[in-house]
């Protein structure tokens, strides 16, 4: 198989998926589909990660990066931006009846919960 075709199978992977219900800020109610890709290396050496936001994007998007972390953080993030401007323009995100918890996805700097230290987090792996 071609190098094209591994990065094309690869890019066109889906990590993750999820469908969000919507409503616009003139009422109309529609669904939001978020699909993340796997990160991939792309044809410049680069590091990229596609992220498709059918509902709010008119098409998918690869987030470029210098590693495949940094690549799928910034795929996450920009959905999230696209999330908080929506909510910023008057739109509403829903789960069934209630708000959906879009701070519960987001990727913001948290201390670091009591429960996480039994595994490790915050403490340096050369002590």
């Amino acid at each position: 198989m071609s190098e094209g075709k591994k990065r094309n199978r690869r890019r066109d992977k889906i990590v993750t998926a999820m469908t969000i219900e919507a409503v616009s800020p003139e009422g109309s109610a529609f669904l939001i589909e978020l699909k993340v890709g796997m990160p991939y290396r792309s044809e410049t050496g680069e590091w990229a990660c596609r992220i498709t936001v059918d509902g709010l994007a008119n098409q998918p998007v690869d987030a470029h990066g210098e590693d495949s972390y940094q690549a799928l953080c910034l795929a996450i993030s920009f959905a999230q931006n696209l999330l908080h401007d929506f909510l910023e323009k008057g739109g509403k995100l829903l789960m069934g009846t209630k708000d959906f918890p879009l701070e519960a996805y987001s990727i913001l700097r948290r201390p670091i919960h009591e429960a996480y230290m039994r595994f490790g987090a915050g403490q340096s792996q050369r002590e």
